[in-house]
């Protein structure tokens, strides 16, 4: 019993953190949806450029964007400048761990370090990237309890990305939130994806040509 016991707790955890990841995502990815049909405000998003292997910024309405969502959702920006507690585990130390990233080249810890943050009603975190730099996209990281514990890649914690065109380059109108360009996962941690596909793990497969 004694060995039993912290497995079924630690199970629970995890299924909580799934659960509130899956309603936070239906309510951010129907946000984008309203916006983009509603609004017109559809040039926020990465892609692959057809032929190419390295992925492209379009950022003319990320701050439209970011607006537009902050309103609709009622968003209260946060100040983590003081809040010397609410740390993520740098790209580094995950992968030292036994993580995984999608793509080991993307600048996880300096996007991390840079967001501006904000809070929903029922007290998730919501992180925008600041889209004002050369390498700067509409990246989203998504903290589904703020500022509780325990604060990890893959568990309550999840780095996402704006998409609007697959790999071939074909065009798509609606603006998805993806995982596909960049994301992480400390050991035992799943991808957005994984939990979306109702997978136990994330298993090596999940991180296409870039897992590391």
């Amino acid at each position: 019993a004694a060995m039993t016991i912290p497995t079924l707790l630690n199970k629970y955890q995890m299924k909580v953190f799934e659960t509130a990841f899956k309603k936070q995502y239906s309510v951010f990815q129907n946000a984008i949806n309203y916006t983009v049909l509603e609004n017109g405000i559809s040039e926020c998003y990465i892609y692959y450029p057809e032929g190419d292997w390295a992925y492209s910024f379009v950022k003319t309405d990320c701050n439209q964007l970011k607006n537009s969502l902050i309103s609709l959702l009622h968003l209260q920006l946060y100040d983590r400048e003081h809040d010397k507690e609410y740390q993520l585990t740098s790209k580094n130390d995950v992968i030292a761990n036994g993580g995984k990233t999608v793509n080991g080249n993307c600048a996880y810890d300096n996007i991390a370090a840079t967001y501006d943050s904000y809070f929903t009603k029922d007290g998730a975190f919501i992180l925008f990237s600041r889209t004002d730099g050369v390498n700067n996209g509409p990246f989203i990281i998504l903290d589904v309890n703020g500022r509780k514990g325990p604060n990890k890649w893959g568990y309550d914690v999840f780095f996402m990305t704006l998409s609007k065109r697959d790999r071939s380059g074909s065009l798509e109108q609606k603006i998805y939130l993806t995982d596909e360009y960049c994301s992480l996962a400390e050991k035992g941690g799943r991808l957005p994806r994984t939990i979306l596909q109702n997978k136990d793990v994330t298993e090596a497969g999940d991180f296409g040509w870039f897992w590391k």
